[in-house]
């Protein structure tokens, strides 16, 4: 289509284009001063990456953005300031009527930073601020509870295997405990240890009394004991020979004594010889009775160490202890199979017990922190209430803008389907007309006033 054609169509429905603009543009004008004025306040918040939400009973290296956490947290923090919630909370906190709660929320974060502003609007001024304090400390509320949604249910179920695990090392426990009552033990390998460390201090004790009897000078050999009952003996035999010389000797003193003696001096030499002989006696037999004792203990030693077949009575007794803590090791050592799978059993149900025990807690603490939502921080508190700015003017220059082009539209489809025509009345067009005519028919034109009869 050429320029003089466009101009043509735009300049014969400059009317429907001039219709359409005015109607759009009035009806835009008409329904924005009809809108009441707006009241804004706005909060300024600091929200940053949030800490992870939920507890993994194993740790796994997991990467995290924290630009996209932050901007996770932010989408959040929108969609749950504007829940039924956090308005029906709002509204019972500050006792307001529905008719006041007719305010919405606008959060716009600030690019490049962590701040964002949360704006509320409404048609009244009146208790604007607080609403909007209210509003965004209930949001920061249901956040946080939104959080630990996700830690409260790890704890739940961390409690579940915690009641399991306990009991699981209560059985472990007690099996091990009735195996090691049942074997009259307190700890295995500490009583292994304590006999082996036995054996070695006896073992340590009979080569040093080893050592001192080889280095001895041999009183305590057979031999010797032998030499000594033989010397026992022969003083035995001399003593006896001694006896038998103070008995001769009493049947010589028998002889008359001389006759210059009187009877007193005799009477007091026979006392005192009859003495000597009793004193000599008694002596002579304790003598031989000691020597006897002496000789009989030193033959029931001899035959010990002969039946013993060793050289000393303490080195049996440390072997006889030897041989019973060996015996006692051996026992210990053959329990030693199931006490290991009893105690692993047990060791292990403790660890799980632990294990479950520490990520409860930490459930638990998780749960608390993501209740607080400390990534989010009120900034600034509603610091003002202003009127919003018109958008009349905006509108108004848009909706002309649309529809000068919705009217131009319209001109084109119009005139698509209503061409121009000369019965319309177009004096150029009869004018036309008429040239063509009368070039044809060789005669003068017609007057503009006359009817063409071939127009009609």
């Amino acid at each position: 289509m050429e320029l003089k054609q466009i101009l043509r169509v735009l300049q014969r429905w400059a009317a429907v284009i001039a219709g359409v603009v005015v109607i759009l543009t009035a009806g835009i004008y008409i329904s924005q001063r009809s809108v009441s004025e707006l009241y804004s306040a706005q909060v300024r918040l600091q929200l940053t990456a949030p800490d992870r939400d939920d507890v993994r009973l194993v740790d796994e290296y997991r990467y995290v953005n924290q630009r996209e956490e932050a901007t996770l947290a932010r989408n959040n923090f929108t969609e749950i300031s504007k829940s039924d919630v956090v308005y029906e909370s709002t509204q019972t906190i500050l006792g307001l009527d529905d008719s006041e709660m007719d305010y919405s929320i606008e959060v716009s974060p600030i690019h490049d930073s962590d701040f964002v502003v949360v704006k509320v609007l409404s048609n009244s001024e009146s208790n604007l601020i607080e609403i909007a304090n209210v509003h965004v400390a209930e949001t920061i509320k249901a956040l946080g509870n939104t959080r630990a949604l996700s830690s409260e249910a790890s704890s739940n179920s961390f409690s579940i295997q915690l009641e399991e695990s306990v009991a699981s090392l209560e059985a472990a426990d007690l099996a091990l405990a009735q195996y090691l009552s049942q074997n009259q033990i307190v700890s295995l390998d500490s009583e292994i240890q304590i006999e082996k460390e036995v054996i070695e201090t006896l073992e340590i004790q009979k080569a040093r009394l080893n050592l001192d009897l080889s280095q001895s000078d041999e009183l305590n050999s057979a031999e010797v004991l032998q030499a000594r009952i033989s010397e026992i003996e022969l003083q035995i035999e001399q003593e006896k020979l001694n006896q038998l010389v103070a008995e001769q000797s009493e049947l010589l003193s028998g002889i008359e004594l001389p006759e210059t003696l009187t009877t007193a001096q005799r009477n007091n030499l026979n006392q005192i010889a009859n003495s000597i002989s009793n004193q000599t006696a008694e002596l002579v037999e304790l003598r031989i009775a000691n020597l006897e004792s002496q000789r009989d203990q030193l033959l029931a030693d001899l035959d010990s160490l002969e039946d013993a077949g060793t050289s000393n009575q303490a080195v049996l007794e440390i072997d006889a202890l030897i041989a019973e803590r060996r015996s006692n090791l051996a026992r210990l050592i053959s329990l030693e199979p199931e006490y290991n799978v009893l105690n692993a059993n047990a060791k292990g149900a403790l660890e799980t017990y632990e294990l479950v025990l520490e990520k409860y807690n930490e459930s638990q603490v998780r749960a608390e922190v993501n209740r607080g939502a400390s990534f989010v921080q009120i900034v600034d508190e509603a610091f003002f209430t202003s009127l919003e700015p018109s958008t009349t003017t905006q509108f108004v220059l848009l909706g002309m803008a649309v529809g000068l082009i919705l009217g131009i539209l319209i001109a084109f489809l119009l005139d698509y389907f209503y061409p121009n025509k000369p019965s319309e009345g177009n004096k150029s067009n009869v004018r036309d007309f008429n040239e063509k005519l009368s070039e044809r028919v060789a005669i003068q034109p017609l007057d503009d006033n006359v009817e063409n009869p071939a127009a009609s």
